[in-house]
């Protein structure tokens, strides 16, 4: 499982195993940190760090879903509503008058073709 944490000296939202987060503290990588997100390793005192953070949203089933919350939450910190969702962006029609110069064009073009023909005379 996986969770979206916000750190609380930070202004970031991140996608953490489960297991990561416990009494308001996050465990974080010193290195290498999507191997270790990856793989879901274990924390351990030599190789994590500790973070005060708070939970967004947790039991989540699979990374691929997380990481796209973690873009949603990074607008939002409510993300109780968002289950399963797809955002589409509403679009609206726009009413466009033909363009009013059509003739002016033709006759400027029909004008372009006579001097065309005198130059080449």
């Amino acid at each position: 499982m996986w969770s979206i944490i916000s750190f609380d000296n930070e202004n970031a939202v991140e996608d953490v195993p489960s297991h990561w987060m416990k009494n308001n503290t996050c465990v974080w990588p010193k290195k290498d940190v999507k191997k270790h997100i990856q793989r879901r390793t274990n924390p351990n005192k030599f190789d994590f760090n500790y973070f005060k953070s708070r939970i967004l949203k947790k039991g989540i089933e699979t990374l691929h879903e997380t990481r796209e919350k973690v873009k949603l939450a990074e607008d939002t910190s409510d993300l109780s509503n968002i289950e399963n969702s797809k955002w589409k962006k509403k679009t609206t029609a726009i009413n466009l008058e033909p363009p009013q110069y059509i003739e002016k064009l033709h006759k400027n073009k029909r004008n372009d073709d006579l001097d065309a023909r005198k130059i080449l005379q």
